[in-house]
């Protein structure tokens, strides 16, 4: 494979050159109409970076795995996949492929990486890198070769005697000498160990995909070479049992060669699959003693045959199960005879009824079908070679697509022509009115830098569809979105770019941000220190990261020994539900415990008859508390804190003050002999 510059190649229209069809389909998704339904999407400018590129390491190609998983994001990527994947074939001298690879493989650093994003500290940690073993090389001499490749997959799965741990899916190529893949599992995050593959072929397997939980059982699946070999696994008790597997190979049919993506609906487990003529969609209620039995929902690729070849994404939204589609390779990788085609959604009810929702009408057993958005296949973008990931977030469905483009653009010898006629220009008056009126070869350059980079689209019913951004969140390299996770924090997006390193995303909705950490101050409990993780403790609205008294407890952090454990001192001297510790007057007598000459004695009145300072009340130790006139107004109340009431120093400081609470002594005492860590904010 040999790339060239799109600089030196300028021919017309006429002959289907790439750089005209990225005109014709940029200027498609400019000017098509989009409905959209106000502000509740998240849009291209609701997004910001995490991290550095490639977390500082541009050979990080995919953020290929992603899972919530002990108050952090767990990351999972492959590395120098380049390499591994397309240098082989030679990238030529285009500096527009900034990947330098060496000319043997191994002497590319190939090991997977899994990374953490912690959103309290903002920051980004590599906590596990593949091991490496001794592989024979057939000149007696021997290599380093990775364990893995990449982590493909990651779930969190609750197992039998309730411990939560993380498991983890690999990726081995058959470039590389070695055993099979693997599934790992942490329990802390940080550690990983290897669970047992209970099949014959395990060896064979070279990447497990898609762990889903369904029925209290962890599910995944397994590429392997041997197409009459079970693709499906699951297990009740992973870590002791390790995987069995769950379905006969090609789920008893030989047209399917491989299944890429599991997801459960209206109580089915349901597995989309790989066939040369059409992927089937299959479901299962995984009841009994496998092998499974399942039935079709889907088959020929919804009679779209071998354009339609792979489910690459399933999930579902409201009451349907959404299913993207995706070609070999996403076309990046032709195959003589094979003609790309871009792909499509589709969506399938419980009963198995199905809708065309983005792609290309045609008659089919169940009716005739037109896509109900009114949206060709890709988009409308020839080069949308894969739905490739879909993710439902605060009640709205985003699809992030593969687009091939910038393979399109610089690789030769390929005949584009097959493409030629895809979109209907009559359906798209304003494209052609642009074309006529510039002509392709004097906005190439502008087009072609426009459109590279994944599309990603969001839609509140399936039938109207919003475009929130056509150049890979603008990074032009970024081909493809590869892994979602939905979380309260926002959207985390994770995207593919072999080139120059992957990237991590948040979108959160806008607002003003004072403190910078995108959530907007009316939404943020700490709206001038960045506290993205919005903990808060003790539920008082106010962030842990800005709260003065983090547990509640009205003694200040800063005098508290046990900061994030509450006092449970509960002496209420005035009776009025109010503990003194956080009481601004605590004997109720409707005068500050600062301004009080007896803050432990009602008398309102004050009376100092020798003027030293202590109350008449309680000027004799010995006597017993007065309890005067019922004051006139009193500032305290059930629920009322120092803080929010009243100004000036706290009840508890007065209190420590004046020796009150036997119990804050030996709390304070303690204080000499022992200092609680506590979470300090990380300055910007």
């Amino acid at each position: 494979m040999h790339f060239n510059s799109a600089k030196n190649r300028r021919p017309g229209f006429s002959n289907c050159n790439p750089l005209a069809l990225t005109i014709v389909s940029a200027a498609v998704l400019l000017f098509a109409p989009h409905q959209s339904h106000g502000e509740d999407f998240l849009l291209q400018n609701d997004f910001r970076q995490l991290g550095e590129q490639g977390f500082g390491d541009n050979a990080n190609g995919y953020a290929w795995s992603m899972a919530e998983f002990k108050g952090k994001l767990y990351i999972g990527t492959n590395h120098n996949f380049f390499c591994l994947t397309f240098a082989s074939q030679g990238t030529g001298t285009n500096p527009e492929i900034p990947v330098h690879c060496a000319d043997n493989l191994l002497d590319n650093d190939l090991r997977g990486r899994i990374y953490t994003y912690d959103p309290k500290t903002n920051q980004v940690e590599l906590v596990f890198i593949s091991p490496t073993f001794s592989a024979l090389q057939s000149d007696g001499s021997t290599i380093n070769v990775p364990r893995a490749s990449g982590y493909r997959t990651m779930a969190v799965f609750t197992e039998p005697d309730g411990i939560e741990a993380l498991y983890v899916g690999t990726f081995t190529s058959v470039e590389l000498p070695g055993v099979g893949a693997q599934i790992l599992r942490s329990v802390d995050g940080r550690h990983f160990e290897e669970v047992p593959l209970n099949f014959p072929n395990a060896g064979d397997c070279r990447s497990f995909r898609s762990l889903t939980v369904f029925k209290n059982k962890l599910f995944v699946l397994g590429l392997v070479g041997d197409t009459t070999a079970p693709v499906m696994f699951h297990s009740e008790n992973p870590a002791v049992d390790g995987f069995t597997p769950s379905a006969v190979g090609g789920f008893g049919d030989p047209a399917n060669i491989g299944a890429f993506e599991l997801s459960v609906f209206e109580g089915y487990l349901y597995v989309g699959t790989f066939g040369i003529s059409g992927f089937q969609l299959l479901k299962t209620k995984a009841e009994g003693q496998p092998p499974y039995a399942f039935s079709k929902v889907l088959v020929d690729g919804a009679y779209r045959g071998q354009k339609n070849q792979s489910v690459l994404s399933l999930f579902p939204f409201g009451d349907y199960l959404y299913v993207g589609t995706g070609i070999y390779f996403g076309a990046a990788k032709l195959i003589p005879d094979f003609q790309p085609a871009p792909a499509e959604i589709i969506r399938v009810r419980g009963d198995d009824s199905w809708e065309l929702v983005v792609g290309d009408e045609r008659q089919t057993p169940a009716g005739f079908k037109k896509p109900i958005s009114g949206l060709i296949s890709g988009f409308g973008n020839p080069f949308t070679g894969y739905m490739w990931r879909m993710m439902v977030h605060e009640g709205i469905l985003y699809v992030g697509t593969l687009d091939n483009s910038v393979f399109a653009q610089y690789r030769s010898g390929i005949d584009l022509s097959v493409l030629d006629g895809h979109i209907d220009l009559s359906r798209y008056p304003n494209v052609a009115a642009v074309l006529n009126l510039y002509g392709p070869d004097e906005i190439a350059d502008l087009i072609s830098a426009a459109e590279e980079g994944f599309d990603l689209w969001a839609t509140h019913d399936g039938e109207t569809w919003r475009l929130i951004s056509f150049i890979g969140l603008g990074d032009r390299f970024a081909y493809g979105i590869r892994s979602f996770v939905s979380s309260k924090l926002g959207l985390f997006v994770g995207s593919a770019n072999p080139f120059t390193g992957m990237r991590l995303y948040i979108g959160q909705h806008p607002g003003t941000d004072t403190d910078g950490d995108s959530i907007p101050d009316d939404k943020d409990n700490c709206p001038t220190v960045w506290n993205l993780s919005q903990n808060d403790l003790d539920g008082d609205g106010i962030g842990d990261e800005c709260d003065p008294d983090v547990d509640g407890d009205c003694i200040p952090n800063e005098q508290d020994p046990f900061p994030l454990v509450a006092n449970v001192d509960s002496t209420d001297t005035d009776h009025d539900g109010v503990p003194d510790r956080c009481d601004p007057d605590i004997d109720g007598d409707g005068v500050l415990n600062l301004q009080d000459n007896c803050p432990l004695v009602r008398n309102f009145d004050q009376a100092d008859s020798n003027g030293n300072g202590i109350g008449d009340a309680c000027e004799n130790t010995t006597s017993t508390p007065q309890t005067p006139e019922t004051p006139p107004t009193s500032l305290s109340g059930p629920g009322d804190t120092p803080d929010k009431q009243v100004t000036g120093p706290t009840a508890c400081g007065a209190a420590g003050a004046l020796g009150f609470v036997g119990t804050l002594f030996g709390i304070l005492a303690l204080s000499f002999l022992h200092t609680a860590p506590r979470a300090r904010r990380r300055d910007k």
